[in-house]
Protein backbone atom coordinates (compact mmCIF):
# COMPACT_ATOMS: atom_id res chain seq x y z
CA UNK A 1 0.00 0.00 0.00
CA UNK A 2 2.81 2.23 0.53
CA UNK A 3 4.14 4.55 -1.97
CA UNK A 4 8.00 3.19 -3.07
CA UNK A 5 9.31 7.06 -2.93
CA UNK A 6 7.75 8.38 0.06
CA UNK A 7 8.18 4.95 2.18
CA UNK A 8 12.18 4.96 1.04
CA UNK A 9 12.49 8.80 2.64
CA UNK A 10 10.95 7.94 5.35
CA UNK A 11 12.60 5.02 6.07
CA UNK A 12 16.34 6.32 5.42
CA UNK A 13 15.20 9.04 8.15
CA UNK A 14 14.09 6.64 10.96
CA UNK A 15 17.25 4.56 10.03
CA UNK A 16 19.39 7.75 10.31
CA UNK A 17 17.51 9.08 13.24
CA UNK A 18 15.96 12.35 11.07
CA UNK A 19 12.51 11.65 11.38
CA UNK A 20 10.83 14.88 12.25
CA UNK A 21 8.85 15.57 15.38
CA UNK A 22 5.29 16.30 13.79
CA UNK A 23 3.30 15.00 10.53
CA UNK A 24 -0.14 15.64 9.38
CA UNK A 25 -1.22 13.01 7.28
CA UNK A 26 -4.00 13.92 4.13
CA UNK A 27 -5.18 10.73 2.09
CA UNK A 28 -5.53 11.23 -1.61
CA UNK A 29 -8.75 12.48 -3.55
CA UNK A 30 -10.76 9.34 -4.89
CA UNK A 31 -10.42 7.18 -1.42
CA UNK A 32 -13.79 6.05 -0.08
CA UNK A 33 -12.77 5.66 3.80
CA UNK A 34 -10.06 8.22 4.33
CA UNK A 35 -9.97 7.31 7.92
CA UNK A 36 -9.25 3.45 7.28
CA UNK A 37 -6.50 4.43 4.25
CA UNK A 38 -4.72 6.34 6.74
CA UNK A 39 -4.98 4.10 9.41
CA UNK A 40 -4.08 1.17 7.19
CA UNK A 41 -0.74 3.09 5.76
CA UNK A 42 0.77 4.35 9.37
CA UNK A 43 -0.31 0.61 10.49
CA UNK A 44 1.95 -0.54 7.56
CA UNK A 45 4.78 2.22 7.79
CA UNK A 46 5.24 1.26 11.37
CA UNK A 47 5.32 -2.69 10.83
CA UNK A 48 8.19 -1.50 8.15
CA UNK A 49 9.87 -0.05 11.06
CA UNK A 50 9.88 -2.29 13.53
CA UNK A 51 10.60 -5.27 11.07
CA UNK A 52 13.70 -3.88 9.77
CA UNK A 53 15.21 -3.02 13.46
CA UNK A 54 14.47 -6.42 14.46
CA UNK A 55 15.42 -8.10 11.37
CA UNK A 56 12.61 -10.08 10.75
CA UNK A 57 10.03 -10.01 8.28
CA UNK A 58 7.36 -7.45 7.49
CA UNK A 59 4.21 -10.46 8.23
CA UNK A 60 5.83 -10.80 11.68
CA UNK A 61 6.22 -7.25 12.04
CA UNK A 62 2.66 -6.77 11.58
CA UNK A 63 1.46 -9.35 14.02
CA UNK A 64 4.02 -8.06 16.78
CA UNK A 65 2.47 -4.74 16.04
CA UNK A 66 -1.37 -5.78 16.27
CA UNK A 67 -0.66 -7.01 19.90
CA UNK A 68 0.43 -3.82 20.86
CA UNK A 69 3.92 -1.83 21.11
CA UNK A 70 5.22 -0.14 24.25
CA UNK A 71 6.49 2.77 21.81
CA UNK A 72 3.90 2.88 19.71
CA UNK A 73 0.16 5.08 20.74
CA UNK A 74 -2.31 5.30 19.17
CA UNK A 75 -4.92 7.74 20.11
CA UNK A 76 -8.57 7.65 19.20
CA UNK A 77 -11.81 9.18 20.59
CA UNK A 78 -14.52 7.59 21.88
CA UNK A 79 -17.05 5.84 19.60
CA UNK A 80 -19.94 6.79 21.25
CA UNK A 81 -18.25 10.56 21.67
CA UNK A 82 -18.58 13.13 18.49
CA UNK A 83 -15.30 14.42 19.43
CA UNK A 84 -11.78 14.37 21.33
CA UNK A 85 -12.97 15.38 25.15
CA UNK A 86 -10.61 17.09 28.01
CA UNK A 87 -12.18 17.61 31.19
CA UNK A 88 -12.25 17.21 34.47
CA UNK A 89 -14.53 13.98 34.30
CA UNK A 90 -13.03 12.48 31.28
CA UNK A 91 -9.44 13.08 29.33
CA UNK A 92 -8.44 11.37 26.10
CA UNK A 93 -5.15 12.92 26.26
CA UNK A 94 -3.87 11.51 29.44
CA UNK A 95 -1.82 8.20 27.86
CA UNK A 96 -0.51 10.71 25.44
CA UNK A 97 1.10 13.22 27.91
CA UNK A 98 2.30 10.42 30.11
CA UNK A 99 4.05 8.98 27.00
CA UNK A 100 5.18 12.05 25.43
CA UNK A 101 7.67 11.94 28.17
CA UNK A 102 9.07 8.77 28.14
CA UNK A 103 12.00 7.21 26.54
CA UNK A 104 11.91 4.73 23.70
CA UNK A 105 11.55 0.57 24.76
CA UNK A 106 12.91 -0.97 21.88
CA UNK A 107 12.97 0.98 18.99
CA UNK A 108 15.07 4.03 18.59
CA UNK A 109 12.07 6.51 18.07
CA UNK A 110 8.86 6.47 19.86
CA UNK A 111 5.60 7.24 17.58
CA UNK A 112 2.06 8.86 18.51
CA UNK A 113 -0.60 8.49 16.26
CA UNK A 114 -3.73 10.90 16.58
CA UNK A 115 -6.48 8.94 14.53
CA UNK A 116 -8.91 11.65 13.22
CA UNK A 117 -7.43 14.59 14.14
CA UNK A 118 -9.83 16.92 12.95
CA UNK A 119 -12.40 16.19 15.62
CA UNK A 120 -10.12 17.82 18.04
CA UNK A 121 -12.10 20.59 19.04
CA UNK A 122 -10.59 24.05 19.04
CA UNK A 123 -10.32 24.57 22.60
CA UNK A 124 -8.23 21.02 23.39
CA UNK A 125 -6.26 22.05 20.50
CA UNK A 126 -4.75 24.94 22.17
CA UNK A 127 -4.27 23.02 25.16
CA UNK A 128 -1.81 20.53 23.25
CA UNK A 129 0.34 23.63 21.76
CA UNK A 130 2.56 23.28 24.63
CA UNK A 131 3.21 20.35 23.73
CA UNK A 132 3.56 20.36 20.30
CA UNK A 133 5.99 23.35 20.70
CA UNK A 134 8.01 21.32 22.71
CA UNK A 135 8.32 17.67 21.12
CA UNK A 136 10.97 15.35 23.36
CA UNK A 137 14.00 14.14 20.97
CA UNK A 138 13.38 10.41 19.39
CA UNK A 139 9.51 11.03 19.34
CA UNK A 140 7.45 11.62 16.34
CA UNK A 141 3.68 12.25 16.23
CA UNK A 142 1.57 11.66 13.39
CA UNK A 143 -1.91 13.48 13.12
CA UNK A 144 -4.46 11.64 10.32
CA UNK A 145 -6.18 14.11 8.71
CA UNK A 146 -9.14 13.45 6.46
CA UNK A 147 -9.04 14.83 3.17
CA UNK A 148 -11.10 18.62 2.78
CA UNK A 149 -10.82 18.86 6.96
CA UNK A 150 -8.44 21.17 8.62
CA UNK A 151 -6.58 22.23 11.93
CA UNK A 152 -6.24 25.70 13.63
CA UNK A 153 -3.27 27.27 11.78
CA UNK A 154 -1.30 27.18 14.91
CA UNK A 155 -1.16 23.34 14.57
CA UNK A 156 -0.80 22.75 11.00
CA UNK A 157 2.11 25.44 11.19
CA UNK A 158 4.11 23.24 13.52
CA UNK A 159 3.98 20.16 11.35
CA UNK A 160 5.31 18.83 8.28
CA UNK A 161 1.72 18.20 5.83
CA UNK A 162 1.75 15.34 3.49
CA UNK A 163 -0.79 13.99 1.07
CA UNK A 164 -0.43 10.52 1.14
CA UNK A 165 -0.26 9.13 -3.14
CA UNK A 166 -2.31 6.80 -4.22
CA UNK A 167 -1.37 2.99 -4.30
CA UNK A 168 -0.64 1.98 -7.85
CA UNK A 169 -3.12 -1.14 -7.69
CA UNK A 170 -5.52 1.66 -6.61
CA UNK A 171 -4.53 3.42 -9.44
CA UNK A 172 -5.36 0.93 -12.16
CA UNK A 173 -8.61 0.09 -10.26
CA UNK A 174 -10.05 3.95 -10.44
CA UNK A 175 -8.85 4.03 -14.06
CA UNK A 176 -10.78 0.88 -14.53
CA UNK A 177 -13.95 1.82 -13.23
CA UNK A 178 -14.20 5.91 -13.50
CA UNK A 179 -14.39 4.84 -17.83
CA UNK A 180 -17.42 6.67 -18.42
CA UNK A 181 -20.86 4.66 -19.49
CA UNK A 182 -22.24 6.72 -22.64
CA UNK A 183 -26.04 6.75 -22.92
CA UNK A 184 -26.18 7.94 -26.79
CA UNK A 185 -29.71 5.63 -27.05
CA UNK A 186 -31.37 6.56 -23.81
CA UNK A 187 -33.29 10.10 -23.69
CA UNK A 188 -32.97 12.07 -20.37
CA UNK A 189 -36.45 11.06 -19.11
CA UNK A 190 -35.16 7.41 -19.62
CA UNK A 191 -32.00 7.85 -18.17
CA UNK A 192 -33.11 9.61 -14.83
CA UNK A 193 -35.98 6.58 -14.35
CA UNK A 194 -33.15 3.99 -14.38
CA UNK A 195 -30.19 5.50 -12.89
CA UNK A 196 -31.97 8.22 -10.19
CA UNK A 197 -32.77 6.47 -6.49
CA UNK A 198 -35.76 7.95 -5.85
CA UNK A 199 -36.77 8.34 -2.41
CA UNK A 200 -35.61 9.66 0.82
CA UNK A 201 -32.23 10.98 0.89
CA UNK A 202 -29.39 8.92 2.53
CA UNK A 203 -26.06 10.54 3.08
CA UNK A 204 -24.18 7.29 2.89
CA UNK A 205 -25.53 6.70 -0.47
CA UNK A 206 -25.09 7.44 -4.58
CA UNK A 207 -25.63 11.05 -4.79
CA UNK A 208 -27.39 10.57 -7.80
CA UNK A 209 -30.45 11.04 -5.47
CA UNK A 210 -33.46 12.95 -5.57
CA UNK A 211 -37.07 12.69 -3.29
CA UNK A 212 -40.08 10.62 -4.94
CA UNK A 213 -42.60 13.85 -5.10
CA UNK A 214 -40.20 14.91 -8.05
CA UNK A 215 -40.47 11.70 -10.43
CA UNK A 216 -43.44 12.68 -11.55
CA UNK A 217 -43.14 16.27 -12.59
CA UNK A 218 -39.48 15.88 -13.40
CA UNK A 219 -40.73 12.96 -16.18
CA UNK A 220 -43.28 14.55 -17.26
CA UNK A 221 -40.83 17.52 -17.73
CA UNK A 222 -38.40 15.67 -19.70
CA UNK A 223 -41.49 13.55 -21.77
CA UNK A 224 -43.36 16.42 -22.87
CA UNK A 225 -41.32 19.10 -22.36
CA UNK A 226 -44.36 21.16 -20.02
CA UNK A 227 -44.74 21.42 -16.44
CA UNK A 228 -41.54 22.83 -14.87
CA UNK A 229 -43.77 25.36 -12.79
CA UNK A 230 -44.44 22.50 -10.47
CA UNK A 231 -40.53 21.71 -10.19
CA UNK A 232 -39.32 24.90 -9.57
CA UNK A 233 -42.34 25.01 -6.63
CA UNK A 234 -41.24 22.55 -5.19
CA UNK A 235 -37.67 22.84 -5.54
CA UNK A 236 -38.47 26.60 -3.83
CA UNK A 237 -40.23 24.59 -0.56
CA UNK A 238 -37.13 22.58 -0.72
CA UNK A 239 -34.40 24.26 -1.40
CA UNK A 240 -31.99 21.53 0.00
CA UNK A 241 -32.80 19.40 -3.21
CA UNK A 242 -31.34 21.62 -5.37
CA UNK A 243 -27.76 20.68 -5.46
CA UNK A 244 -29.21 17.04 -5.88
CA UNK A 245 -30.68 17.54 -9.40
CA UNK A 246 -27.91 20.27 -10.69
CA UNK A 247 -25.81 16.56 -9.67
CA UNK A 248 -27.47 14.51 -11.27
CA UNK A 249 -28.52 16.50 -14.72
CA UNK A 250 -24.43 17.40 -14.83
CA UNK A 251 -23.39 13.35 -14.33
CA UNK A 252 -26.90 12.76 -17.33
CA UNK A 253 -24.86 15.59 -19.74
CA UNK A 254 -21.18 13.90 -18.93
CA UNK A 255 -22.56 10.40 -19.60
CA UNK A 256 -24.68 10.79 -23.03
CA UNK A 257 -23.12 11.76 -26.52
CA UNK A 258 -24.66 15.05 -27.63
CA UNK A 259 -23.28 17.80 -29.75
CA UNK A 260 -20.89 20.02 -28.29
CA UNK A 261 -22.58 23.09 -28.27
CA UNK A 262 -25.33 21.59 -26.23
CA UNK A 263 -22.71 21.08 -23.45
CA UNK A 264 -21.49 24.30 -23.63
CA UNK A 265 -24.76 26.04 -23.43
CA UNK A 266 -25.39 23.95 -20.48
CA UNK A 267 -21.51 24.59 -18.75
CA UNK A 268 -22.56 27.60 -19.30
CA UNK A 269 -26.07 27.61 -17.80
CA UNK A 270 -24.44 26.00 -14.53
CA UNK A 271 -22.22 28.71 -14.45
CA UNK A 272 -24.80 31.63 -14.25
CA UNK A 273 -26.38 29.47 -12.02
CA UNK A 274 -23.46 29.93 -9.43
CA UNK A 275 -23.44 33.44 -9.65
CA UNK A 276 -26.81 33.92 -9.74
CA UNK A 277 -27.17 31.87 -6.54
CA UNK A 278 -24.17 33.92 -4.97
CA UNK A 279 -25.94 37.71 -5.99
CA UNK A 280 -29.46 36.12 -4.81
CA UNK A 281 -31.35 35.98 -7.74
CA UNK A 282 -34.97 34.46 -7.53
CA UNK A 283 -34.13 30.90 -7.82
CA UNK A 284 -37.33 30.48 -9.96
CA UNK A 285 -35.50 32.23 -12.50
CA UNK A 286 -31.80 30.11 -12.02
CA UNK A 287 -34.43 27.07 -12.02
CA UNK A 288 -36.50 28.07 -15.13
CA UNK A 289 -33.29 28.52 -17.27
CA UNK A 290 -31.39 25.44 -15.49
CA UNK A 291 -33.90 22.98 -16.27
CA UNK A 292 -34.40 23.94 -19.95
CA UNK A 293 -30.64 23.90 -20.73
CA UNK A 294 -30.40 20.21 -20.08
CA UNK A 295 -32.73 19.77 -22.86
CA UNK A 296 -31.88 22.02 -25.36
CA UNK A 297 -33.21 20.17 -28.74
CA UNK A 298 -36.09 20.28 -27.78
CA UNK A 299 -36.01 24.20 -26.17
CA UNK A 300 -38.49 26.32 -29.29
CA UNK A 301 -37.08 29.87 -30.07
CA UNK A 302 -40.10 31.65 -27.47
CA UNK A 303 -38.41 29.43 -24.69
CA UNK A 304 -34.78 30.07 -25.45
CA UNK A 305 -35.71 33.87 -25.34
CA UNK A 306 -37.68 34.14 -22.41
CA UNK A 307 -35.08 31.60 -20.07
CA UNK A 308 -32.23 34.28 -20.81
CA UNK A 309 -34.86 37.16 -20.55
CA UNK A 310 -35.55 35.48 -17.59
CA UNK A 311 -32.62 35.78 -15.47
CA UNK A 312 -28.92 35.96 -17.20
CA UNK A 313 -27.08 38.75 -14.87
CA UNK A 314 -25.98 41.65 -16.81
CA UNK A 315 -22.30 42.42 -17.13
Amino acid sequence: MLNTTLEHILMKKFKEGHLAGFYVLKPPFLIGNPDLFLETWITDLLSKFLGTHRGVSEKKAMESLSQGHPDILFLRKKDQKATYIWNKQENDFKDFLKFLYFRPFELPHKFIIFTQAHLIPKDISNKLLKSLEDIPEKTTLFFLLPAQKSLLPTISSRALEVTLPLPEETKRKIEQEATPEFFPSQDIGTWFENNVSWGPLEEATSQLQLPEELKGPLLHFFKEKEGENKIIEYLKKNPSFQDNLITCLVTWETRHLSHFRDKERALKELKWNLLSTRYRNPSSERLFSLLWAFQPAAMDLDKREKSHDHGHLKS
